[in-house]
């Protein structure tokens, strides 16, 4: 499936169980991590590690949404 953006979870648990076994992800991970490090940049003290930081818990966070959807625990 090329993209799923705008999709709930129920939607998503829907395309796997029909058969879908390749589903594309980057657009909602790269806006998540671009908005947290903006948020991290507003931050007093803001430095190169905060927003990097800020951008690893981001991926930390979608891949492990990802995961418990895609996998159906």
């Amino acid at each position: 499936m090329h993209g799923g953006s705008g999709l709930s979870d129920a939607q998503f648990r829907s395309a796997i169980q029909a058969g879908i076994s390749k589903i594309n992800v980057a657009t909602v991970m790269v806006n998540t991590s671009t908005q947290r490090m903006a948020e991290a940049a507003q931050q007093q003290g803001a430095s190169i590690f905060s927003l990097a930081e800020a951008e690893r818990l981001a991926y930390k966070e979608c891949c492990n949404h990802v995961y418990d959807v895609f996998s159906n625990r």
